[in-house]
């Protein structure tokens, strides 16, 4: 039976840098094995992963389709085979024994109990160490984030649904994996002088190779309040999800010319209701003891008026390039509702929102 020295299983969880962490470590695979670790490729009909997602979900999940949505329509007739060919990977890599082995996955915070030790027995066997990292970032900070990406692909979410969400998951994998579960702190490794791959590779004590890329994830700054506010409501008036309602074309990203509106950032101050504010600091306190180092604590700010004189400049050429014309109509809807809530305060704001209101599509 082949056994490693050690087995790490990183458990990306969203908006802590997994897909950077995961394409940092591909590119090392090469020189990492020569220096006895082990990050191995899965290829499915000639189809390459950066990460070990779907074949650790195949290979130990009683029910794969469980984990990952639209799996059966994605594979069809070919799910059994590539059920089978996940399990032989997992373990053909177990057989092989070595230094280390290093897989990363960002399904594991959603195995149930029996398939998470599952997982862990049969890693554990193959190993004198077995240990699962997880990088947990403040709630506030990844509620924000995940806000913003899902807009921009169309989504709008309700930030009260999610609070608790990044607790659960943590419980989740305590549960699973128990006392080989490392917790690091997302925003101590950012800081760090490698960014938050070098950093993650050096706390997991891996030899950073022959390219020393590493650094942190893609900047991905946060939009302006105004870009939030109206990608909002064009996501309200017309879900991507419910296009054969409204019958409104949409497809991902077609909202991001609004990326382009300046301001201040997102940030949640004054969006979202004070239950949602203390529900926020108690899972970040519950995480942050669980945690070596503390996570930010956020200071509150006064709610800024999004529609700044740069962003009512660009306002009108942003829209004219909007599409499809249904959407530059929404647009207008909701700036003349602006202008009327900005009326008695912002007067001259209010006047210029409803100008573009009155024609959105003319630059």
């Amino acid at each position: 039976m082949g056994r490693y020295r050690r087995i790490l299983l990183h458990a990306g969880l969203s908006k802590t840098g997994s897909t950077s962490i995961q394409a940092s470590c591909a590119r090392r695979a090469g020189p990492w094995r020569e220096e006895g670790v082990e990050y191995p490729p899965f290829v499915w009909r000639d189809e390459a992963h950066d990460n070990h997602s779907l074949p650790l979900t195949l290979a130990a999940a009683a029910a794969p389709q469980r984990y990952i949505p639209g799996l059966r329509q994605r594979f069809g007739d070919d799910l059994p085979a590539l059920v089978e060919h996940g399990r032989r990977w997992l373990d053909a890599l177990l057989a092989a024994g070595g230094d280390t082995l290093l897989l990363s996955t960002e399904l594991l915070e959603n195995f149930d109990g029996g398939d998470a030790g599952g997982l862990r027995r049969r890693l554990a066997a193959h190993c004198d160490e077995l240990q699962v990292l997880a990088c947990i970032r403040s709630p506030r900070d990844g509620l924000e984030s995940l806000l913003q990406e899902r807009l921009k692909a169309g989504v709008v979410l309700q930030p009260g649904d999610l609070v608790g969400r990044t607790r659960r998951k943590v419980e989740n994998l305590q549960a699973g994996f128990g006392g080989a579960l490392r917790l690091l702190n997302y925003h101590e490794l950012y800081r760090q002088p490698g960014g938050l791959v070098g950093a993650f590779l050096a706390a997991a004590g891996l030899p950073p190779g022959r390219d020393d890329a590493t650094g942190s994830p893609v900047d991905n700054p946060r939009m302006s309040m105004a870009c939030y506010q109206l990608m909002r409501a064009l996501n309200e008036a017309f879900p991507r999800q419910r296009v054969a309602e409204h019958g409104v074309a949409r497809h991902p990203q077609d909202l991001n010319v609004l990326l382009e509106l300046p301001g201040e950032p997102l940030c949640l101050d004054g969006e979202v209701g004070a239950d949602v504010e203390a529900g926020l600091r108690e899972e970040a306190a519950w995480l942050a003891a669980r945690l070596d180092s503390p996570l930010p604590v956020h200071t509150p700010r006064a709610p800024a008026q999004p529609w700044c004189a740069q962003a009512l400049a660009v306002l009108p050429a942003v829209l004219a390039r909007l599409e499809p014309a249904a959407l530059r109509r929404a647009a207008g809807v909701f700036l003349a509702a602006e202008a009327a809530a900005l009326a008695a305060s912002y007067p001259d704001t209010a006047a210029r929102l409803r100008a573009v209101a009155a024609d959105p599509g003319r630059a």
